[in-house]
């Protein structure tokens, strides 16, 4: 692994965006890109400030100024201090420009039991994430950031006027982002969002001449890929599926990496994407859909605890992955516990109290905003725009009105489809939330990839090689089990990488220094 990602770093880390500035003296030393524009901004009629995906800043010459969307989508990272400041899109770069490793362990102790970051926190204490609505502003005199979750106000619609309204405003919000020339794509699935917006591109006039899917990541669902072969068919458009071609281990690798260790998902996504880089100027990808139209993760238990206040119960609730931490070693563990866990993720609940649908609020502005726009902004993100649709302010603003009751039959977006789409009613959707499974050799292969590994390690601070090297030799002799290499594999691999990741960035560096600073008078105009 540290040959593995010290390639990776390689590769990637000269392309990443940035900008650091530090004060030393009467001096700025700058370097990276003083003006910056990453993803896209939406204008023209009914867009309303703020509306896109994307992070700006620029720097004048005595104070740096940087934005985010109104959502806070585009992920987009920083560390300050009196005298210093650095901004990208690439956690890793931050630490290479100097912001300390220092690890956050209320940060880690919701992740490793929820399985993503919110509000702010990034595994580090010194680097945050952009907030919705997000600006900074840095110069010698001090820093001043602003941002907060723009929060759902009920409506009072009734059902049905919830779906007309949800079929109005996603068609308008489609058409605010149509594509430029004929070179898009659209990702498919067998299920909702993607073929949502293909049905809507298509009446618009603008249908593509390829949908693409992931088909074999562990094993592939067949019933999803008929779904979306299905869908792809009555469109009249071509169905192109790219298959695995990396090992499991090789894509957690790249995928820690990648996005910036604030995930624990996307991996199968890497060889789609790498076969679509510099292929299309646009591709749409249905972020943000399942949530607040589908009731993802919604239980009327979950709502009567927010409606009865007791948090504490919910964020337990809410926690379901404390098996993983069997593998993590006792200090870390003593240094994350649960009380910690459920602690912080109170404070994150707590604003989303009183809005009309509570979890799904909760889960889109952390899981959706923190983890799954990882996989448009960070894995797909390159040589193309890449639209989501389903991230437009008046859409959002009128899926969060609606009472998350309405949402607890889960059917809430289906049936918006088929209003819409009644020619296509008939097409199936995938299935939901299959478990992925490995074959007997992709586990052999993974399990020894991982052995081969913890060769080269003689000691973690971080995982306890007394639990998972005895799981690991159970995972090749008994198939029942071998499908567990699957949480094992993804989980030690974070945690390994990790744990090595600042003195393989010292190794980088030492090879290839940062750049040298330009240098400017630092007196205010």
């Amino acid at each position: 692994m540290p040959d593995e990602t010290l390639s990776l770093l390689e590769r990637t880390l000269p392309h990443e965006p940035y900008f650091h500035v530090k004060r030393v003296g009467n001096q700025f030393e700058t370097r990276g890109a003083t003006t910056g524009h990453l993803g896209h901004e939406i204008q023209g009629a009914g867009a309303r400030a703020g509306e896109g995906l994307f992070a700006k800043w620029q720097w004048d010459g005595t104070a740096l100024h940087a934005q985010v969307d109104e959502c806070g989508f585009y992920p987009l990272y920083y560390y300050a201090t009196d005298t210093e400041c650095a901004i990208s899109p690439s956690i890793p770069m931050l630490l290479r420009l100097g912001a300390s490793s220092e690890l956050d362990y209320a940060a880690l102790s919701v992740f490793m039991r929820i399985g993503w970051f919110i509000g702010a926190d990034t595994p580090y204490r010194s680097i945050r994430a952009f907030l919705p609505n997000g600006s900074l502003m840095w110069s010698a005199t001090g820093i001043h950031v602003t941002g907060a979750v723009p929060l759902g106000k009920p409506s009072h619609l009734s059902r049905s006027e919830g779906i007309d309204g949800y079929i109005q405003l996603f068609r308008a919000a489609l058409r605010r982002r149509l594509p430029k020339d004929d070179n898009f794509t659209v990702l498919l699935t067998g299920g909702r969002d993607s073929r949502h917006q293909l049905y809507e591109l298509c009446l618009a006039g603008h249908k593509p001449k390829i949908g693409h899917s992931i088909g074999e990541y562990i094993v592939a669902s067949n019933v999803e890929m008929e779904a979306a072969g299905a869908v792809a068919k009555a469109t009249g458009v071509q169905h192109r599926i790219t298959n695995q071609v990396q090992s499991a281990f090789a894509l957690e690798i790249r995928n820690n990496l990648g996005t910036n260790f604030c995930a624990d998902e996307h991996s199968w996504l890497w060889p789609l994407a790498d076969y679509l880089r510099g292929k299309y100027n646009t591709i749409y990808d249905g972020l943000g859909g399942s949530i607040f139209d589908r009731g993802f993760q919604l239980t009327e238990t979950r709502l009567d605890l927010c409606e009865s206040g007791r948090l504490h119960e919910l964020a337990d609730d809410l926690m379901n992955k404390e098996e993983t931490l069997s593998l993590l070693s006792e200090s870390l563990t003593t240094l994350c516990p649960r009380e910690l866990a459920i602690s912080h993720l109170v404070e994150e609940l707590r604003i989303h109290i009183g809005t009309p649908n509570p979890i799904d609020s909760f889960l889109f502005w952390t899981r959706t905003r923190r983890e799954s726009v990882l996989s448009s902004y960070r894995v797909l993100d390159g040589s193309h725009t890449v639209f989501c649709p389903f991230i437009d302010l008046a859409l959002v603003d009128h899926l969060a009105s609606l009472p998350g009751r309405m949402m607890l039959d889960h059917n809430f977006h289906d049936e918006t489809i088929h209003r819409a789409f009644p020619q296509h009613a008939h097409i199936p959707f995938g299935p939901k939330g299959d478990p992925l499974q490995m074959s007997w050799k992709q586990s052999w292969q993974l399990t020894g990839e991982l052995s081969a590994l913890l060769a080269t390690r003689q000691k973690s601070q971080f995982i306890r090689y007394s639990f998972l090297i005895p799981r690991m030799m159970r995972c090749l002799i008994d198939k029942k089990y071998s499908d567990s290499i699957l949480w094992i594999g993804q989980y030690s691999l974070y945690f390994l990488q990790l744990e090595a990741l600042p003195q393989q960035l010292e190794q980088f560096n030492r090879q290839h220094p940062i750049p040298p600073a330009t240098k400017t008078n630092a007196t205010p105009r």
